[in-house]
């Protein structure tokens, strides 16, 4: 983010002397560590979104499973850059269709193994 204000400098006559240009610059700041969090809101109805960070650049699989451990659909299976990040998901497996109530687990594996964490959350209709 940046923001940018220019002015001109005028001397005790009104002459112009100059140009005066501000500048304020944020700086994201990186995470230290990887994390995957909570989802929000839990339980929910019918979106939620899900929250992870990367403290460098990494192949990201986050997948929803149900409580029997079938694959109910992948959100991401990419390279992601570091930093925070969020996805939403909507309910619906692989397919398209509403999953039923219930807890499903979802799952973040980086690196194909480097990093791995499994959270739950609770899907209510």
């Amino acid at each position: 983010l940046e923001i940018g204000l220019t002015g001109q400098l005028y001397n005790l006559r009104g002459q112009l002397v100059g140009e005066v240009r501000l500048e304020r610059t944020t700086v994201q700041v990186l995470p230290s560590q990887y994390a995957l969090l909570q989802n929000y809101p839990n339980p929910f109805n019918p979106v939620t979104a899900i929250r992870y960070n990367l403290p460098q650049r990494g192949h990201v699989v986050l997948t929803i499973y149900s409580m029997t451990g079938q694959l109910v659909r992948t959100l991401v299976d990419d390279q992601v850059e570091a930093g925070h990040h969020t996805i939403e998901w909507d309910g619906k497996n692989s397919r398209g269709q509403q999953v039923s109530s219930g807890i499903c687990l979802y799952r973040l594996v980086v690196d194909g193994g480097q990093y791995t964490a499994l959270r739950r959350m609770v899907l209510l209709k």
